[in-house]
């Protein structure tokens, strides 16, 4: 009896201390994601923005959603039912993948304007670049004599930021002389 009643202490001794162990709240810390599993989309149905306008490039459209800059904007309903006054300004309107734009966004992040700013008319990989050409996809380019350097946003940046191997699209005058380059690393078309 004696042995019977000390097993028993001991079993529920160790069950108590490893009660304790297990009871005990686990404090779980979120991490950031490892590259290249970071978020992409837009703002979600009905979240605030903290800015309302933007520049950038599209890369997917369907007839209620534009892709931007790997964010998904749904298009606001009146804009959608916009009626285009002068045929002769469609292509103006006309929004496809490689499009540059600004657009204007409401309080639920729907686009509620866009205007364009041009087309892609290259997506690329730069072989070589100066002050006077550049090269790309073994393609020699001469640059206009304005030729501005973007990112995807539209933000201005020096000659001096494009390299051999970035992917750049290029926009073209009616010349077909380098307008713009737009350097496109990491940037997907979908």
């Amino acid at each position: 009896m004696k042995i019977f009643s000390i097993n028993i202490i001991a079993i529920l001794l160790i069950i108590s201390l490893s009660w304790s162990v297990w009871s005990q709240d686990i404090d779980i810390q979120s991490i950031s994601p490892p590259p290249g599993f970071e978020p992409l989309g837009g703002p979600g149905v009905g979240e605030n923005m903290e800015s309302k306008t933007g520049i950038g490039i599209i890369q997917k459209v369907t007839s209620s959603e534009l892709i931007v800059n790997s964010k998904l904007f749904r298009i606001s309903s009146d804009i959608q039912k916009k009626e285009i006054k002068d045929p002769s300004k469609i292509k103006d309107y006309i929004l496809m993948k490689g499009t540059v734009i600004s657009y204007e966004l409401n309080n639920n992040g729907e686009i509620v304007a866009c205007q364009k700013i041009g087309q892609i008319h290259s997506f690329c990989q730069i072989d070589r670049i100066n002050s006077t050409c550049v090269v790309c996809n073994d393609e020699y380019r001469k640059l206009a004599a304005g030729i501005t350097f973007k990112n995807t946003e539209g933000k201005s940046l020096p000659r001096s930021a494009f390299n051999r191997g970035d992917r750049v699209g290029l926009l073209f005058d009616d010349n077909k002389q380098v307008l713009s380059i737009w350097k496109l690393n990491n940037f997907l078309l979908y």
